[in-house]
């Protein structure tokens, strides 16, 4: 049976906001037709009514699923390395019970704020079973971490098993490194090489915090507290002289995707440099995680300026109250209200599908299967409101 959902607008990339547009979908939630009023008949006496946007489903682009058992255990504003100290001591602290039922919990409450589809970083196998039976698409990462060189292949075995793992439950996975600080760039090239061969998209975090930039520019700084507290000696790292980003990404190059993850410290002359160099390049926001660990936010606007792929995240529950994408995008609207929000819906739903290379997710266009969310009370101008908030329709 066709459903017709109706909104005061429809959104979709393709088509920007639509008023009083109706998407006509199966119960399956596959799309039939978007239908506008007065160039399309309308059957009024099916139409279903509701009061906001109706959009396609969210794409967290970033997530850590496996961490949700931490939610409000890990302290605020401690910066990257107290905040990856303290995780380190708590993560393990929780029973295997515990920790699957926070994760079934966490799938749950994204399923219910409207998203469709995860980008999620793994260092384990535990969330196998939750997105086995979960609703929501996952694309998972699986993180390789090692700074010296010595240990790539090492890590990058141990990588390719924790990926097989996920591939033979019948879930979709590739390899990701760390971050610039925490991956040696003899092994980011071998994670680009494999993934190259599977033709399958990467995530790192880039320039999350202030300390990032002084470690890997000149081997000093907080990030060495993270090294000391697991008795790693890295006295022999001296730093690379360049940005983070411009000293990682040339070891990153390849045609397919690269999710640049948090971006809180990159410049507008980073920005340039990356974009010249990586064709296939989205940069993802976290800004609930931002403001929970370090207490500070991207330059949102260079990058809208710069006319950039941007995508959108929630980080994980340990750095995070909610797994909401609306609630990231309200702070990014509050930080930079020149964003229209017919981009910031763009970013949280077109780019994301484009990211973890989801053809049926995105838009609503005929055939594709990209979930009906409404994201209510929103003002006049429709801009979001502190009351927004999204609900999944199908």
């Amino acid at each position: 049976m066709t459903r017709f959902i109706q909104g005061d607008f429809l959104f979709s990339a393709h088509t920007g906001f639509v008023p009083e547009g109706v998407v006509a979908c199966d119960d399956a939630g596959v799309v039939h037709d978007v239908l506008i009023p007065g160039t399309h008949d309308i059957p009024q006496e099916k139409v279903e009514r509701v009061r906001g946007i109706i959009t396609p489903g969210f794409v967290n682009a970033h997530a850590h699923l496996e961490l949700s058992h931490l939610k409000s255990h890990i302290s605020r504003l401690t910066g990257i390395s107290g905040f990856a100290t303290e995780l380190m001591d708590k993560r393990g602290s929780f029973d295997a019970d515990n920790i699957a039922e926070a994760i079934q919990l966490a799938d749950r409450e994204m399923y219910s704020n409207g998203i469709v589809a995860v980008g999620d970083i793994s260092n384990n196998a535990t969330t196998i079973a939750t997105k086995q039976q979960s609703a929501i698409h996952y694309h998972t990462f699986c993180e390789l971490i090692a700074l010296h060189p010595a240990a790539a292949d090492v890590v990058m075995d141990s990588g390719m098993q924790l990926r097989g793992q996920f591939e033979t439950a019948g879930l979709r996975a590739s390899l990701a490194p760390h971050a610039p600080y925490s991956v040696s760039p003899g092994l980011m090239k071998k994670i680009v090489e494999e993934n190259s061969i599977h033709k399958s998209v990467a995530a790192i975090h880039n320039q999350e915090s202030k300390a990032e930039s002084q470690f890997t520019e000149h081997g000093i700084g907080k990030i060495q507290d993270i090294y000391d507290h697991l008795g790693i000696d890295t006295a022999w790292f001296t730093g690379y002289g360049r940005t983070s980003l411009q000293a990682s990404l040339p070891n990153l190059l390849s045609p397919q995707n690269l999710i640049l993850v948090h971006n809180t410290f990159t410049s507008p002359a980073d920005i340039r440099f990356a974009e010249e160099l990586h064709n296939s390049l989205f940069w993802c926001f976290c800004p609930n995680a931002n403001l929970y660990i370090e207490g500070e936010l991207p330059d949102f606007y260079s990058f809208y300026k710069a006319g950039v792929r941007i995508v959108i995240g929630t980080d994980s529950l340990a750095s995070n109250d909610s797994l909401d994408i609306v609630e990231e995008l309200k702070v990014i609207q509050s930080q930079a209200p020149e964003i229209p929000t017919e981009q910031l819906l763009t970013w949280a739903t077109h780019n994301g599908a484009q990211a973890l290379q989801l053809d049926w997710a995105g838009t609503f266009e005929s055939g594709k299967k990209p979930g009906v969310v409404l994201v209510s009370d929103v003002d006049r101008n429709l801009h979001l409101t502190r009351e927004s908030r999204a609900t999944r329709l199908l």
